[in-house]
């Protein structure tokens, strides 16, 4: 069995620019450079016949390339704070690119988490995190935008759990359409 999840690679100024407001909250177990990404649609646990059937569902999705960047942050765990996370500003490509994974994976029978889809990055999963001090992160970094970038495709990726943080290996890379392509695409 391998664990899959579907998801956006940033540029590296968009790294550099995370790596930047990672610090200041002792609590907080900030994500490494390499596993900074946007999750589009997480797969779960499938076996390689479901890998294989999975590929070719995506390879075959045809979908717009978009522009992006990354805007303010936040965090998930109203009461209890767990998550702390970058936002993300982009005119609903994202969001029409994971609804449409979604859909192909849900056709070929794979069972996905049905909450509402809220594209962000995470930054740091935090442990036993005082809600002051990450209601006061959230309020430093809040002006964080990066600058626009372009999507141009999306990546199936591997996650490998471990003691520390997970480790991801990219199984595949899709192509999006531009502009110019999707005006001629049947």
């Amino acid at each position: 069995m391998i664990r899959l999840f579907t998801g956006v690679a940033l540029p590296a100024f968009a790294i550099d620019a995370i790596t930047l407001v990672q610090g200041g909250l002792p609590q907080a177990r900030w994500r490494p450079r390499e596993n900074l990404h946007i999750t589009l649609v997480f797969v779960g646990e499938v076996d390689g016949h479901t890998e294989r059937d999975i590929d070719d569902a995506l390879d075959r999705l045809s979908a717009p390339a978009f522009d992006m960047r990354l805007k303010g942050t936040g965090q998930f765990g109203k009461d209890r704070p767990h998550t702390l996370w970058a936002g993300v500003e982009d005119g609903g490509g994202l969001t029409h690119l994971a609804g449409k994974i979604s859909t192909a994976l849900l056709k070929l029978g794979v069972k996905l988490d049905r909450r509402k889809y809220m594209p962000h990055v995470t930054l740091a999963y935090l442990r036993d995190a005082r809600r002051d001090a990450v209601e006061s992160f959230v309020a430093r970094h809040n002006d964080f935008s990066t600058d626009v970038f372009h999507v141009d495709r999306f990546t199936l990726y591997e996650s490998h759990l471990g003691k520390g943080a997970s480790h991801y290996v990219v199984r595949a890379e899709y192509g999006l359409l531009d502009v110019a392509d999707a005006a001629v695409a049947p």
